[in-house]
């Protein structure tokens, strides 16, 4: 086969089918200069996550390339179980894959310190070194779902969604040990906890529902509040927050999230802060899709329905448009240092007989004046 090892291969193409048959790939911008590193040559690759160092990117890669559902079509589609883990460098120039499995390894989370990788392994709690060496179950299971590794190191939060129940969340140590349920809302999901700084509780969304009913058809959640000390719950919402999303910490009393305030029509979210001690509430911002926080806290992008990404300092809300990605928005995620926003966009792929959609993926600095489109349409 090919070596891809070098970073000179120029533009690459990148393939990769999801449930909505998209395609994404990777690469980064060298922001001081008006080079290109396309980090990862053409094998299909999605999910990406930056080391906190910000000198590596852990992915979900289809290294054993496509299956063709529909001769007559002639399209490329990947199979889930073809998913793998892999990591690259900035560059491109230290490739490895870290799984190599029939099952399908996806949604890689970095610990703290960026010498480990947790992810899901056929719906299995598996934690891999950086390297690649000591791959191993956490925790045995068919239907796990998201997962976050405390700011602490020390715990792994996932949910579990299980036919014929609802959605609950759990938390264990990195050594295996300690496995526990941590809620237990009757009839509701818990699902998609986000840690605060202190590591001693988390937010996540909650929903009306069960495993057994059609996924994602429900938009309409609560955002809760788990505190470990006391194990209880409680409501942070006191109103039905359609679409929630883009939940953040910025500091251990302090929480942000975006929701739309129509279930209907033309939908615009609102970015709110919520203190979780007082529940006092400001709305922040309208106009976005999807917002996301600077690490430093200092500066908020978000994107617009129109495929622009706007930038603000949080202190003084003034957005400036900075950059159009010409496509919808789906993913707003800063760089570790703050210097360069990740944009995932989609645009629609002619000729074919179905719907199908390109995502691109974009790295663009804070101002604007530097973009540059991670993998070809």
């Amino acid at each position: 086969s090919q070596d891809w090892s070098s970073s000179d291969n120029g533009w690459m193409r990148a393939f990769v089918a999801r449930a909505s048959q998209a395609l994404l790939g990777l690469a980064m911008l060298t922001l001081d200069a008006c080079s290109i590193n396309t980090i990862v040559p053409p094998v299909e690759a999605t999910h990406p996550a930056w080391s906190p160092a910000g000198d590596l990117v852990a992915y979900v890669c289809y290294e054993d390339g496509p299956f063709i559902s529909d001769p007559t079509i002639g399209f490329a589609e990947y199979t889930s179980d073809a998913a793998d883990i892999c990591i690259t460098d900035s560059l491109g120039s230290r490739k490895k894959r870290l799984t190599n499995n029939d099952t399908a390894d996806v949604a890689p989370v970095w610990s703290p310190d960026g010498q480990q990788i947790a992810y899901i392994g056929n719906g299995s709690l598996f934690v891999v070194n950086s390297d690649g060496t000591d791959r191993h179950r956490l925790v045995s299971s068919r239907w796990i779902e998201s997962v976050a590794w405390s700011p602490s190191g020390l715990n792994i939060a996932f949910s579990e969604c299980k036919p014929g129940h609802t959605a609950q969340i759990f938390v264990v140590n990195i050594d295996g040990a300690d496995l526990i349920q941590l809620t237990h809302d009757v009839n509701t999901m818990s699902e998609e906890p986000v840690w605060a700084p202190d590591s001693m509780q988390f937010a996540y969304k909650s929903s009306k529902g069960s495993c057994s009913e059609t996924r994602y058809s429900n938009d309409i959640f609560q955002l809760k509040l788990f505190q470990i000390p006391t194990q209880a719950s409680r409501e942070l919402s006191d109103r039905d927050l359609y679409g929630l999303r883009d939940i953040s910490w910025l500091a251990v009393n302090e929480i942000s999230y975006a929701y739309s305030s129509s279930q209907v029509g033309s939908r615009r979210f609102e970015l709110h802060k919520l203190n979780v001690d007082t529940g006092e509430s400001v709305m922040l911002l309208d106009s976005g899709i999807r917002y996301a926080w600077s690490n430093d806290k200092a500066y908020i992008a978000y994107s617009d329905a129109g495929g622009r990404v706007y930038t603000t300092l949080s202190t003084v809300l003034q957005p400036e448009p900075v950059w159009e990605a010409g496509g919808s928005i789906y993913v707003l995620s800063w760089a570790p240092d703050d210097r360069s926003i990740l944009v995932n966009s989609s645009y629609p792929v002619s000729g074919t007989l179905n719907p199908r959609y390109t995502e691109v993926l974009w790295v663009v600095s804070r101002d604007g004046k530097t973009s540059t489109r991670l993998t070809n349409p």
